[in-house]
């Protein structure tokens, strides 16, 4: 049986493969491709779904720095102990749109306080 996140994989494999090609159509011409794969970000979803699972799990609390922290930890491991803002993807893709990234093409850029288990 295969589960949600083997076909999340494999789309972006397929993302990361079209962002090679599609730097390949540019090249000197000043365009650069990156492909973002942000992790759990403190979105709505998110925190609905980390709450969830804080009930589900009956976790004894409804303080979201705590359910954050210990979502953090177990269904959804990070590196950072955390979840990710709105302002980290944006900061990362600020600096990937920028001149400062003027040499970074046909890359992909993780912002998922290391939660990802393989390379893309």
């Amino acid at each position: 049986m295969i589960r949600p996140v083997q076909y999340y994989s494999a789309a972006k494999a397929a993302m990361l493969n079209t962002t090679v090609r599609l730097a390949q159509e540019f090249p000197g011409k000043g365009v650069t491709v990156t492909l973002h794969s942000p992790g759990s970000i403190h979105i709505p979803v998110v925190e609905r779904v980390a709450r969830g699972v804080a009930r589900q799990l009956e976790w004894g609390t409804d303080h979201w720095s705590d359910i954050e922290k210990r979502f953090a930890q177990e269904p959804v491991p990070t590196l950072t102990s955390g979840i990710g803002r709105v302002e980290d993807v944006a900061n990362a893709v600020a600096f990937l749109v920028s001149p400062l990234a003027g040499f970074i093409t046909a890359a992909s850029l993780r912002i998922d306080g290391g939660n990802i288990k393989s390379i893309l």
